[in-house]
């Protein structure tokens, strides 16, 4: 398994068990609807890295291209998700804005995290594999002629 859905996992759990320690205690700070939201912010972010990962596998080059094409798509359907629930006009609107908006930049953020430390070799030098295509692109030059 991937390491970026085994801490996707990881976080969502920490969610589930905290809404169900915060349902027990302090039932008011809990959305009724928490379980839809986390459900849906866990499986768009899902959804963003595979596609971005998968454009990412057929041309290295579009990373930045393939990464903002998913951020896009993440936002858009965000945007949609959330203007459609509160046309439903639900129960303590703003406690739902809150739960969504917290949601979504955590799991953002655990994006950004995975994406940063995916980048991390091509910040310290040359990336990795480079060194080959360097060496097999440099033109040789003829003995003697320093």
């Amino acid at each position: 398994m991937n390491p970026f859905y085994r801490q996707l996992l990881a976080l969502t759990l920490v969610f589930i068990t905290a809404a169900a320690a915060l349902s027990r205690w302090a039932p008011t700070y809990v959305h009724p609807w928490f379980g839809g939201l986390l459900a849906f912010v866990a499986g768009i972010t899902a959804a963003a890295f595979a596609m971005t990962a998968r454009l990412v596998q057929r041309d290295p080059d579009s990373a930045v291209n393939a990464y903002l094409g998913s951020v896009t798509v993440r936002l858009l359907t965000s945007g949609v998700f959330l203007g459609v629930i509160l046309f439903r006009d639900p129960p303590q609107v703003w406690l739902l804005v809150l739960t969504f908006f917290l949601l979504y930049f955590t799991y953002t953020g655990l994006e950004i995290r995975a994406v940063v430390r995916t980048l991390r070799p091509f910040s310290t030098g040359t990336p990795p594999g480079v060194e080959s295509r360097i060496e097999d692109s440099t033109p040789e030059r003829p003995s003697g002629s320093e």
